[in-house]
C-alpha cells in the first residue's frame, strides 16, 4: 500500500500542477483544453490501474474495511474524472476546480486517514 499510494499521489499532484501551467502559459485556449484533456485521461488510467492493484492487495484485518473504502474511492475518482474531462473538453476550465471536492477524492482521503490513524503508512 505504501508504494502505490506514493506513486499515485505524486502523479496526481503533477497533473494538477501541469494543468495550471498549461492554463497560464498557453495562449490558445483550444490547445490548452486539448493538453489538459490528455493529462486528465492519463490520470484516469492511472487511477484505474491503481484500483486494480489495490483490489489485489490483501490488507491486514485491522484495516480491511478502510482498504476497501480506499479502493472504492479510487474507483469512484476514476469514474468521476470522466465528467470533468467532458466539461473541460467543452471549454469549461472551471471544472478543474471541482476535482478536489469529488466524492471519490474525499472518500480516498477519509480512508487514507483511517488507515494512517491505525498505524499504517500510505506515502
Amino acid at each position: 500500500m505504501k508504494k502505490l499510494g506514493g506513486s499515485l499521489g505524486a502523479f496526481l499532484a503533477s497533473v494538477g500542477a501541469y494543468d495550471q501551467s498549461v492554463i497560464m502559459n498557453t495562449p490558445d485556449e483550444k490547445t490548452a483544453v486539448a493538453q489538459i484533456v490528455v493529462e486528465l485521461r492519463k490520470a484516469q488510467v492511472r487511477l484505474q490501474r491503481a484500483a486494480t492493484q489495490l483490489h489485489a492487495i490483501k490488507p491486514p484485518a485491522e484495516v480491511r474495511s478502510d482498504h476497501d473504502a480506499l479502493t472504492k474511492g479510487v474507483t469512484e475518482y476514476a469514474t468521476e474524472l470522466g465528467s470533468v474531462i467532458a466539461l473541460v473538453r467543452s471549454g469549461n476550465l472551471a471544472a478543474l476546480g471541482t476535482i478536489a471536492s469529488l466524492k471519490g477524492v474525499t472518500d480516498m482521503q477519509r480512508a487514507s486517514q483511517a488507515i494512517t490513524r491505525k498505524g499504517y503508512a500510505i506515502l
